[in-house]
């Protein structure tokens, strides 16, 4: 599979405007409607499309890496709910950006299952990482926060988030050598359908109209956010790809700002510049992953 830096560009453009727009929907909702729900509908939703745009096409639902694919639907599963849930204790600007340390995540699983180059530049970019996030979540003393709350456990159940998303973004770029991603998205939304049943039931409230348009709105957003990112994947190394999506940082920042009133201060700003080049350096100083298994050599393992 040949890498297409300038495909994947424009498929990890997509999803990061279709992803900031549903997390705009998910911090609006979140007050009114369950996460668990949203997690279900949304997932229902992405389950039925990816179904039929699977089955228009002929492509068999049990492929030979289907336990790769379970794994990756489990694995993202719990990456999205524990999303969802920090984005309804967090600011949506801190939400959104401890989303996307999962480069530092993808890069560290990649080097293990993926046997992609990690040089010691990389280990002090993960460092400045944490360090830039640790400035954007702590306030300023004395000074009053415009973001609201940002509690530790809100800001762990991020972190955790964003290391189940890279272990499935890395699962994601080792299926697309032998499956479409389609097939790839049926089987991440059909298992958190299901998984996410159970809780979803139980906490079920009917929407009004207003809140059920958001709801309609973020199903839709969210199919386009999944295939435009599992696209990408198809095109360009994991850690390249990931370091892409640093784009919502900028849009995170101008929804918080229009729809929340959240407005970062200097000595976050600061964080989000450490944590932006570091991550920036970090993709750049990684030579070109090695090649992933033919689909022969993956049927026989």
């Amino acid at each position: 599979m040949k890498d297409n830096t300038l495909a994947a560009s424009g498929w990890m453009l997509g999803h990061v405007l279709a992803f900031g727009l549903s997390a705009g929907l998910i911090k609006g909702l979140s007050g009114a409607i369950p996460v668990s729900e949203q997690v279900f509908l949304r997932s229902a939703t992405a389950a039925i499309i990816m179904f039929f745009a699977v089955r228009m096409v002929g492509t068999p639902l049990v492929p030979p890496i289907w336990r790769l694919l379970v794994f990756r639907g489990v694995v993202g599963f719990a990456g999205l709910a524990l999303m969802y849930l920090s984005l309804s204790m967090l600011p949506l600007t801190i939400a959104m950006l401890l989303t996307w340390t999962t480069p530092v995540f993808v890069a560290i699983i990649s080097r293990i299952f993926l046997k992609e180059h990690l040089p010691l530049k990389a280990v002090a970019c993960m460092i400045a990482c944490f360090a830039g996030l640790s400035l954007t979540i702590t306030a300023p003393s004395g000074a009053p926060s415009d973001l609201g709350t940002i509690t530790s456990a809100g800001v762990l159940v991020g972190v955790v988030a964003a290391l189940c998303a890279g272990t499935a973004f890395v699962a994601v770029r080792a299926a697309t050598i032998s499956v479409g991603p389609d097939l790839i998205v049926l089987y991440f939304a059909g298992l958190s359908m299901i998984l996410s049943a159970p809780i979803a039931m139980g906490e079920l409230v009917v929407p009004d109209g207003a809140h059920a348009a958001g709801l309609l709105g973020l199903c839709l957003l969210s199919v386009v956010s999944d295939a435009c990112k599992t696209r990408a994947y198809k095109h360009a190394a994991a850690g390249v790809v990931s370091t892409m999506a640093l784009f919502s940082v900028a849009v995170s920042a101008v929804l918080g700002w229009l729809l929340f009133d959240e407005t970062l201060s200097a000595m976050q700003w600061t964080g989000v510049a450490i944590l932006t080049g570091a991550i920036t350096v970090l993709s750049a100083s990684r030579k070109k992953p090695a090649p992933l298994p033919s689909p022969a050599v993956q049927r026989a393992g």
